[in-house]
């Protein structure tokens, strides 16, 4: 990324977007021009997030000077009429770095002083709005020019929209945040391989849920393959006494995939024992359970874990 003063940033206001602030706030829409982006602010009444209209008439393809721009928004201490900036005053940036199509914010050691849901809505936000910038696939975090890490010492990495599930569409008075073993199928197709994700999430969203849509949408990097199909509907998904009942179409028995007839049936299964409340699975196909998974596999009971179809991905 080419040197820019602008993008040498301390967490300030900016004081030439005041008067659209002033003109706007009443309609919670900021600026007006050709492209429109939404930026992410924190809601006085719920403290879910809510995104705001910015509108502007740089082109989408300068991407330097749209991060300068939406971060002046973005950090701005002029509260609209039902919301305010996520920035509190620990977080003070440093510098903006845009390579190979990741955008790196670096923040001084202050930032570490938040508390922890008022860290992933800053976060949150963050990603949400400059994760929409022509050029931008995902967002890193350094404090003190170190990877930012989460509670236990792990490095978080590179974060997109989906990694924040449900902040901005629920209530986030109780966010949680939580680290999924997903099992996608081998190159072969024979062997189950375990992808680590960190996600934070709002307690009013179904993680199970989103833990089959994170297989259904299928692997985000390379060496993980599908193990459902691509237009799998999920009909329902259920907890009672730390069973998990999913009801899937029909698209899950008839859909044919290069895997062993184990591989999609452990890849749900394995996935939803990974969270803690889940002890056993139970699959329904459009609400029955009587049903034989290509001749071998019946779902007439409830599945366990089972690690024996698992391997080792190599580093």
């Amino acid at each position: 990324m080419k040197k820019r003063k602008g993008l040498l940033l301390a967490v300030i206001a900016c004081l030439a977007l005041a008067a659209v602030f002033a003109g706007c706030a009443a309609q919670d829409q900021l600026g007006k021009g050709e492209y429109s982006y939404a930026v992410f602010f924190r809601q006085l009444a719920s403290m879910d997030l809510t995104g705001v209209a910015y509108g502007t008439d740089t082109p989408e393809d300068e991407t330097e000077v749209l991060v300068e721009e939406l971060w002046n928004v973005f950090t701005s201490a002029k509260p609209l009429e039902s919301a305010v900036t996520t920035v509190t005053d620990s977080v003070v940036l440093n510098r903006i770095v845009l390579e190979n199509k990741t955008l790196t914010f670096y923040f001084e050691n202050s930032y570490t002083a938040m508390d922890s849901m008022t860290e992933i809505l800053f976060r949150a936000a963050l990603v949400k709005t400059f994760g929409q910038l022509k050029g931008v696939n995902n967002i890193a975090v350094f404090v003190g020019e170190q990877p930012l890490t989460d509670s236990a010492g792990n490095i978080i990495g590179k974060m997109v929209d989906s990694d924040f599930v449900g902040i901005g569409s629920y209530d986030v008075n109780s966010v949680q945040a939580t680290s999924l073993s997903l099992y996608f199928a081998n190159e072969a197709g024979d062997r189950l391989v375990r992808q680590e994700m960190r996600v934070a999430y709002s307690s009013s969203f179904s993680i199970e849920r989103f833990v089959l849509e994170s297989l259904i949408e299928g692997p985000k990097e390379e060496g993980y393959y599908a193990t459902l199909p691509a237009d799998l509907k999920i009909i329902s998904v259920t907890v009672k006494d730390r069973v998990c009942y999913v009801n899937l179409d029909s698209t899950f028995v008839d859909a044919p995939l290069t895997v062993q007839p184990y591989i999609p049936v452990y890849s749900i299964v394995n996935s939803l024992m990974e969270l803690p409340n889940i002890r056993k699975v139970q699959i329904l196909i459009n609400g029955s359970s009587d049903v034989r998974f290509r001749d071998s596999i019946s779902f007439s009971e409830a599945f366990d874990m089972n690690l024996d179809y698992v391997e080792e991905k190599e580093e």
